[in-house]
């Protein structure tokens, strides 16, 4: 938001190690929604939206929402190593029932996860974080503050912010995700609700060992130049995978087991219909796939050599897929094709 923390610069823009700490860092004050980051995955049925606002990354579920209804923000990058990452949060609309707030880290391949949460309950309101079958929590009546998940070794600590400082709400070890982790910022009931419930986001910060973006390009993107797009080595292991290329950022909407929608930010025009088609293989090249052993994979786009093409912006985006179902939508990577 105005007056908080750095933002990037451009579409995906990693600020690289200090010569005296080992880590990256990363920070966003959602002064826009760049999808270049992050990825949006509401509930079926419209009932769930992840928005921006002013300043502010909104998640909503709509009133007479149903039971397991949830809006999720995910980041459009991996942590591995140590990391500790941080964000404001607001419940401007926050009745009684049974939801709550959360950051959460996932591990990859694995269902490990470790969450700290903001909730309402039947019993009362509180932070809670769950650690695997660690699960702990402190009464609180806060409408805003802050959240921060930190891993150290193999340990997990969950903070929660007060008017003095970081207040540690517990720590935990053991079958907690242990290597490369994905972000998400989200929102849940646990009941249907009458009423509609919102949290506000801000000022995401992380450092981490590593924090690479899941899709990124290299390459000057100019006529008869070639732009290299790379899927991380993080990912899914040798699991097909397409890429897609369009003019605009949709979204386009990917059922997820039949309770959300992953919104792959491509527009369907008929750059992504070519691009999907496998027409121009030697523009689009391996645009489809598998991921290797690694679960990386690497594509590229061979710009015609024509002058008139200057000036356009082409936005591109992956997904990998188990059968039927959409297992990791990737974020944004854009260029503008220069002289």
């Amino acid at each position: 938001a105005p007056g908080g923390l750095r933002a990037w610069t451009g579409p995906v823009k990693w600020i690289p190690p200090s010569t005296v700490v080992a880590q990256q860092k990363l920070t966003d004050p959602f002064d826009t929604l760049d999808l270049g980051r992050w990825v949006k995955r509401p509930s079926i049925g419209g009932l769930s939206h992840v928005v921006h606002v002013p300043g502010k990354l909104r998640l909503i579920l709509d009133a007479k929402n149903k039971r397991g209804l949830e809006a999720v923000c995910y980041g459009g990058f991996y942590l591995s190593g140590d990391f500790d990452f941080q964000v404001d949060y607001s419940l401007p609309v926050w009745p009684s029932g049974d939801h709550y707030a959360k950051i959460l880290v996932h591990g990859l391949g694995t269902t490990a996860s470790c969450s700290i949460r903001r909730e309402t309950r039947p019993g009362g309101d509180a932070y809670r974080t769950v650690f695997g079958r660690s699960v702990r929590t402190v009464p609180t009546k806060d409408l805003s503050g802050a959240l921060r998940l930190v891993r150290k070794g193999s340990t997990y600590y969950g903070y929660y912010r007060t008017s003095s400082g970081w207040s540690l709400i517990a720590s935990a070890s053991g079958g907690l995700p242990s290597s490369v982790v994905r972000v998400q910022l989200g929102l849940l009931t646990q009941v249907e609700n009458l009423a509609a419930v919102t949290v506000d986001f801000d000022n995401f910060a992380a450092t981490a060992a590593t924090i690479t973006p899941i899709l990124s390009g290299s390459g000057a993107p100019r006529p008869g130049a070639v732009v290299r797009l790379d899927l991380a080595p993080l990912s899914e292991i040798t699991k097909p995978y397409f890429l897609g290329a369009s003019f605009g950022l949709g979204p386009i909407p990917i059922i997820y087991y039949g309770i959300a929608i992953w919104e792959l930010a491509l527009s369907p025009d008929p750059l992504l219909w070519v691009s999907l088609s496998g027409s121009l293989p030697t523009i689009f090249r391996d645009f489809a796939g598998t991921t290797d052993k690694q679960g990386k994979a690497t594509a590229s786009i061979q710009i015609p050599a024509e002058p008139a093409l200057i000036g356009l912006t082409i936005h591109t985006a992956f997904a990998t897929y188990s059968g039927q179902q959409f297992t990791v939508v990737s974020n944004t990577y854009s260029f503008t094709i220069t002289k």
